[in-house]
């Protein structure tokens, strides 16, 4: 179990969310879904849209940082720097990977697949989840 302050994940996770409805052309597919995983416990955002080119990942995770592509779009390139913030502060790690959404041309529309997930030891059952303060 990953004990943690439930407003500041939930805007870490908002902020992909808004982010990934904010890029992806409309029409475009946008899942969220947490995850329990034998060695990993976390929550993903999903979409069909253009993606991050592997190239700038890291680098839009460093504050102020916008792809190019984001340029002319409302922004501050501030939102995923403090997403990766407040998963560090939470012993987690904010990963950028290709969607590979089925059916889809990876090559003209990787998707984007960013998660927000901490390492877990194997428990029992392989169940994981988050305790939030009383």
């Amino acid at each position: 179990m990953t004990r943690g302050d439930p407003s500041l994940l939930f805007a870490a996770v908002g902020n992909r969310l808004n982010n990934a409805l904010k890029f992806a052309p409309c029409g475009s597919v946008v899942t969220v879904r947490s995850f329990a995983r034998a060695d990993m416990i976390g929550i993903e955002v999903i979409d069909s849209g253009p993606g991050i080119p592997p190239e700038e990942r890291d680098a839009v995770l460093k504050r102020f940082y916008r792809t190019e592509a984001s340029r002319h779009t409302p922004g501050s390139g501030l939102g995923p720097a403090l997403a990766a913030a407040v998963a560090r502060q939470h012993g987690m790690e904010l990963t950028i990977g290709d969607a590979c959404m089925p059916g889809g041309n990876l090559a003209a529309n990787p998707g984007c697949r960013i998660a927000i997930a901490r390492r877990e030891m194997a428990r029992g059952n392989g169940q994981g989840g988050f305790i939030v303060p009383t």
